[in-house]
């Protein structure tokens, strides 16, 4: 699953995929199964054309959800892996992909859609924009945003990817994958390795795509009028140890980026931010962060941004559309102000007898930063207002060893908790705990949770719904129960119906297949054992606003 661009840090990249990890099964990979040798068979034709443009921003019909099934007997080692695109309008499978074993590693990468509102200071994320897949070595790419699916399209000359090892979208117009290929014995089922290359949806069929080891793409560059318009791709030459400006297909330099001396080192990351507000690309080296400028079309660095006191080392940056706020090493928080000059502002000092940072979130323009103690696991929430500068203690909680997922809400903490030791462990209980008073409260327990359906609103991820249901006295799963579809600010919920399995099977497990689904019927797959030794796979959609609306979808052979 590919992260927002614009969440511009480990912690809240790792929030959206630990959200998604944690309430859905089987995601673009990973698998308990033995390697084995096995063939990806039946390849489709190589499509000789270039890629489409992609989509202005918010543009998605929301029609099209990708989602993935897997079927095997365990008996045998193969396993029969599908990525099935969902049509949910007429819930039907409007196309099928045969995938390689997931013990290669993640077959499928999601591309999300992202609406940017510059005049609202809206940045939001909600349904699917495209998806990547391998089908005999080769990766192509199809967009889910259109009214109607169009055929795939081959991304790079590449015949031997093993798997996508990440995804990012660094720019509205771009999107880049890190490709894995087979080692010395270009085989694919063997546990040593290949070279990991790097493809950007720029890429024709007949593009080569270049080694992320030799010619690491780190963002775009991009045009100087803050509209996030890509120009290029930055690039760093680590043989070189030098920027360059590359094609948007990673074919070919455009030009050398001087940086200032002493600055680049092959042990620190490039990494880019861009403030649309101030209409500005910032580069983040090491401890360093700069401002740049395009000067006859190309970009060049700018100042050093320091604080207000001249503090230059920085510990951490956030980067948003409408601001930049910078943590020094003396612990001052500031924000960018001028990006000419690189003046900052400042806003907050972090004491220093401070746990270890372990995220910052975003609640509309306040920042809130959250905190770790290593041995204790007790966080603590500050939440900062960058007008007022005013630094608070929101309260602490301490996390629970049973604790699988949590969301801040307002000054609550939403909490996924399993059940635990001495209860049925596959049963999770749903909790509310204030920060300001202390006090825990129980929502629903005894559940089996099916999925979250998530937004991110002006920076902010929320939980909006909840999928869930309270299996029978006598199972551990949700087979015999009705599904339940619950808003999670009203408190209210519908129950959408059950689905059909053998209630004589081993077990069932069921996954909301998109958690930021947009689409008007919710995708659910559903995975049954009939023994301990195999394993089947369901699709069902159903829609969130009508009770007994779940609906069994036939999938193709």
């Amino acid at each position: 699953m590919s992260t927002p661009f614009q969440f511009q840090r480990a912690g809240s990249a790792m929030l959206l995929s630990s959200l998604i990890l944690a309430l859905t099964a089987c995601g673009g990979g990973g698998s308990d199964s033995p390697a084995s040798p096995s063939n990806v068979k039946d390849p489709v034709p190589v499509v000789d054309k270039d890629p489409a443009p992609l989509p202005p921003v918010g543009l998605n019909s929301n029609r099209f959800v990708a989602t993935y099934v897997v079927e095997r007997d365990f008996s045998k080692p193969d396993e029969r892996a599908r990525l099935l695109i969902i049509d949910t309008q007429s819930n039907t499978v409007a196309k099928q992909v045969k995938l390689g074993p997931s013990y290669r590693g993640s077959q499928f990468e999601i591309i999300h859609n992202y609406k940017i509102d510059f005049a609202a200071d809206d940045f939001s994320l909600k349904g699917q924009r495209a998806v990547y897949y391998i089908e005999g070595g080769k990766v192509f790419r199809i967009d889910l945003h259109l009214a109607e699916l169009p055929e795939p399209v081959q991304i790079s000359n590449l015949t031997q990817a093993c798997s996508i090892k990440d995804t990012d979208v660094h720019e509205i117009d771009g999107e880049l994958l890190r490709v894995q290929t087979p080692g010395p014995d270009l085989d694919c089922n063997t546990s040593e390795p290949g070279d990991t290359v790097q493809v950007t949806s720029s890429m024709s069929y007949s593009a080569t795509p270049p080694l992320s080891v030799m010619r690491y793409a780190t963002g775009g560059v991009y045009a100087a009028d803050g509209t996030l318009t890509a120009t290029a791709t930055l690039v760093y030459d680590l043989g070189k140890n030098a920027l360059l400006a590359y094609t948007k297909d990673l074919q070919y330099p455009l030009y050398d980026i001087t940086a200032p001396a002493g600055v680049l080192s092959i042990n620190d990351k490039v990494k880019t931010f861009v403030n649309a507000k101030l209409g500005v690309q910032l580069l983040h080296i090491g401890n360093a962060l700069y401002t740049t400028k395009i000067v006859a079309g190309k970009l060049q660095f700018g100042e050093r941004v320091t604080s207000s006191t001249g503090q230059a080392y920085v510990r951490d940056v956030l980067g948003y559309l409408d601001k930049t706020l910078v943590l020094f090493n003396d612990g001052r928080l500031e924000q960018l102000v001028d990006a000419n000059k690189a003046t900052t502002q400042y806003i907050a000092t972090l004491p220093s007898v401070m746990d270890p940072i372990d995220d910052w979130l975003r609640q509309g323009n306040d920042l809130v930063i959250v905190t770790q103690n290593p041995s204790t696991q007790n966080l603590t929430y500050y939440k900062v207002n960058p007008v007022g500068g005013n630094l608070n203690k929101l309260g602490s909680y301490t996390r629970h060893q049973e604790d699988q997922s949590m969301v801040l809400r307002g000054e609550d903490l939403l909490i996924l908790r399993g059940d635990g030791p001495g209860t049925d462990t596959q049963t999770q209980s749903l909790l509310k705990y204030s920060l300001t008073s202390n006090t825990l409260q129980t929502q629903l327990t005894q559940i089996m949770t099916i999925g979250v359906v998530a937004s991110v609103n002006k920076y902010e991820v929320a939980w909006d719904n909840f999928v869930y249901c309270q299996p029978l006295a006598t199972r551990s799963d949700c087979v015999g129960t009705p599904v339940r579809f619950r808003n999670l600010k009203s408190n209210t919920e519908i129950e959408v119906g059950t689905y059909a399995t053998d209630p004589a099977g081993a077990w069932s497990m069921a996954a909301i297949s998109e958690p930021f689904s947009a689409s008007s019927r919710i995708v659910m797959e559903v995975w049954n054992y009939p023994t301990e030794q195999t394993m089947g796979a369901e699709v069902w959609t159903f829609d969130p606003k009508q009770s007994n609306s779940l609906l069994k979808l036939t999938l193709p052979q």
